[in-house]
């Protein structure tokens, strides 16, 4: 919290960065490219299913945050203890509670992109997937470092195992809880551990900090998925660009299969015109044109794409 000077920094800092916090592109795959039925598209389809549920938590964890905020400020002291602590504390555990599912959701997305190997239903800690992802040499080192650094830092401890284990095991951590113990001469004593609850604002910075940290690594794996969709899985309509600058429709194809045969591609020629045309060439008996370069989008979309053409025609 040091670096805050004032209540309204932080306030503003809770607001703004839940806020920022978008969600990701889901990736979908049109009817045409689901039945093209290889691995890659069910690990398309099985990842894409995980980024719709993290879409969902983060909806529901921005409104937890922003709620719990809302009571927080209207609390006159940390030490207050009636329906706005109450509200404040309710929406708070709530917004603990799914950032762990979201946690989760990560875990999940990870073990289903990768191909790790755990079953969906088996219950399986994040730090069990970091060593399996170590040990079967799926991630480099340095990226299984800076996970396990982070799962272990006290930035990421204190929501895992001080806000959500006392939320769920022992007392509440957002309110005065004394307890009186006996020593061992047999007279009660006070334990005083938890009699004084932290500041309001520092439990939601906690939860934000590590949601934006999540959000991070989630991006990274979207990515991912985004890449193996645009390299292997697009079904695309493609356009040869002549030497002469006419342009000729290809069939509809496979990204890849369009990618890797892009240097064999001659289009053969029907316009007498052509026959005559200085760049025309003998492809397999016939008179042929070699495009200069390919241009295709994705169906139904409108981004395009380029690919530059061997000029080496291969008979």
């Amino acid at each position: 919290m040091d670096r805050f000077e004032f209540d309204t920094q932080i306030i503003n800092y809770i607001k703004n960065e839940t806020r920022n916090i978008g969600y990701f592109p889901e990736n979908r795959l049109y009817r045409e490219e689901q039945i093209q039925l290889s691995e890659n598209v069910f690990k398309i389809r099985n990842s894409v299913e995980w980024i719709i549920r993290i879409n969902k938590i983060l909806k529901y964890i921005n409104y937890s945050i922003l709620k719990s905020l809302k009571f927080a400020i209207e609390l006159e002291s940390p030490m207050d203890e009636n329906e706005i602590k109450d509200m404040y504390t309710y929406y708070l555990e709530d917004s603990v509670y799914r950032l762990m599912v979201l946690w989760d959701m990560y875990k999940q997305l990870v073990n289903e992109f990768y191909d790790v190997r755990f079953s969906r239903d088996e219950n399986y800690s994040i730090f069990k997937l970091k060593n399996e992802l170590k040990n079967k040499h799926i991630w480099e080192e340095d990226k299984i470092n800076e996970l396990g650094d982070y799962l272990n830092s006290d930035k990421h401890q204190f929501v895992r195992n001080y806000l959500r284990n006392t939320f769920t095991h022992s007392v509440d951590p957002t309110s005065m809880n004394i307890f009186h113990d006996f020593s061992e001469d047999g007279l009660p004593f006070p334990n005083i551990e938890n009699i004084i609850p932290r500041h309001p604002y520092e439990n939601l910075v906690r939860v934000v900090d590590d949601l934006k940290e999540l959000v991070k690594k989630i991006g990274v794996e979207n990515k991912h998925i985004e890449k193996l969709l645009v390299d292997k899985i697009m079904i695309v309509k493609a356009i040869a660009i002549l030497n002469c600058s006419e342009e000729q429709e290809l069939e509809i194809i496979n990204v890849e299969d369009l990618v890797l045969n892009k240097d064999h591609i001659g289009i053969f020629v029907q316009k007498k015109k052509c026959t005559e045309c200085e760049y025309a060439i003998d492809y397999e008996g016939k008179k042929a044109c070699k495009p200069i370069m390919i241009k295709y989008s994705r169906i139904y979309e409108d981004e395009v794409f380029t690919l530059d053409i061997n000029r080496t025609i291969s008979k």
